[in-house]
C-alpha cells in the first residue's frame, strides 16, 4: 500500500486526475457476459497475447512502438493493475455509481443494435 494511503483512501493517478469507477471491479469475463445476457447475444472475452495484440494494433495503423506499449499496458491492465473502486462518482455527483449490469441494462439498445 503506498505510503499515506489507506485502503478507503480513493486510487488517484500521479497526475491527480481521479479514477471514476462504479461500485465494482467487474474482471473483462465478467464483463463479457453482461454483455451477452443483457443484448441476447453472444460475447466472448478473447485473450490475445501481447503480441497478438500489438500485431492487431499495428495492422490498424498504430505506429509498432506505440502499438507494443498499449499491448504493454493491456498485459498489465489484465493482471489488475487497475483493478480498484473508487468513491469519486459519489464525491462528484452526490450519488452512488451505477454497477455494470444496471449500466448494461440501460443501455442494452446499444449492445444489441447491428
Amino acid at each position: 500500500m503506498p505510503l499515506g494511503s489507506s485502503p478507503g483512501t480513493p486510487k488517484r493517478r500521479s497526475n491527480g486526475d481521479p479514477t471514476l469507477t462504479g461500485p465494482e471491479s467487474p474482471t473483462y469475463d465478467q464483463v463479457a457476459e453482461l454483455i451477452s445476457n443483457t443484448s441476447g447475444l453472444p460475447v466472448m472475452h478473447q485473450r490475445p497475447t501481447e503480441d497478438e495484440l500489438a500485431a492487431r494494433f499495428q495492422n490498424i495503423g498504430i505506429a509498432s512502438v506505440y502499438a507494443q506499449t498499449l499491448a504493454a499496458m493491456d498485459t498489465v491492465i489484465a493482471a489488475g493493475a487497475e483493478d480498484c473502486v473508487t468513491d469519486y462518482v459519489r464525491t462528484i455527483t452526490g450519488r452512488p455509481p451505477a454497477d455494470f449490469a444496471t449500466f448494461a441494462q440501460g443501455t442494452r439498445r446499444a449492445w444489441s443494435e447491428p
